[in-house]
């Protein structure tokens, strides 16, 4: 199911049996990419883990942007969207039926790609995952 939040569009399906996770659908949902669309540039923003202060703040210092989503997609400048992010949650957190939230961080950065003209997306799992790549090639015929 598919909801217009404003700042992106929210995939999400209540699944209590689906419990992995999110490095897990990522997984999938690359070698799916990788499989149906090897035209698509994409790429995965490593930006989540722990670290350091030192390391974060040197992070930081180098460009690395809080909140920025796990897709981020060329699709080209002939297209209703020539760009692309979508933020992958889990799930279902802990088994027990709660999606992973969205933070702020996240929220504001798929605003900007919104307000810039892009897809931008939130997408709880591998199969909401498929359908907002569904929806963004129905698009854009990508």
């Amino acid at each position: 199911m598919m909801i217009d939040r404003g700042d992106y569009l929210e995939y999400y399906e209540r699944d209590p049996a689906d419990t992995r996770k999110e490095d897990a659908h990522q997984v999938d949902c690359v070698a799916w990419l990788r499989h149906h669309y090897p035209h698509l540039l994409f790429w995965h923003t490593v930006n989540e883990g722990q670290k350091t202060i030192t390391s974060a703040l040197r992070d930081e210092q180098a460009g690395l942007l809080k909140g920025v989503s796990d897709f981020i997609i060329l699709i080209g400048i002939n297209s209703p969207y020539p760009f692309a992010a979508i933020e992958l949650k889990r799930v279902n957190k802990s088994g027990k039926g709660k999606a992973s939230p969205v933070s702020d961080e996240q929220k504001a950065f798929l605003r900007s790609v919104r307000q810039r003209g892009g897809f931008a997306a939130v997408a709880y799992g591998f199969n909401q995952f498929k359908l907002a790549i569904y929806d963004l090639e129905n698009s854009t015929n990508c």
